[in-house]
């Protein structure tokens, strides 16, 4: 049986961008998890090790997507991840509309 790790739920990100417009869904991220990452990448490091690292055996599947869902990735950008299983991006919307959410009409900024 393969490994399965908590999903992290997902929201309305509001913060207009470029690559994403007005609004797009990601991942709740969890801070203590970004900051790490964070001083990761400041050292030359970050996730390119981590995913190299995954691709030589050295990490499980279920724990490099968990990672991807705890620094906060886009939905859409997870979708284009090979490592991002659809099963967890299922799973993950199938909770984010189970609460009562639409995954096709945002929230307004502000609203």
């Amino acid at each position: 049986m393969a490994k399965e790790q908590p999903l992290q739920p997902l929201y309305w990100d509001t913060t207009p961008s470029e690559r994403f417009g007005p609004a797009h869904l990601r991942f709740q991220s969890n801070q203590i998890v970004r900051d790490l990452v964070d001083e990761s990448i400041a050292r030359g490091e970050g996730l390119n090790r981590i995913v190299t690292d995954y691709q030589k055996g050295k990490y499980e599947q279920a724990d490099l997507e968990q990672l991807y869902q705890l620094i906060g990735y886009s939905y859409d950008g997870a979708s284009t991840l090979s490592c991002m299983r659809e099963e967890i991006l299922e799973r993950a919307m199938a909770a984010f509309v189970a609460a009562g959410n639409d995954p096709d009409n945002p929230p307004q900024k502000g609203a």
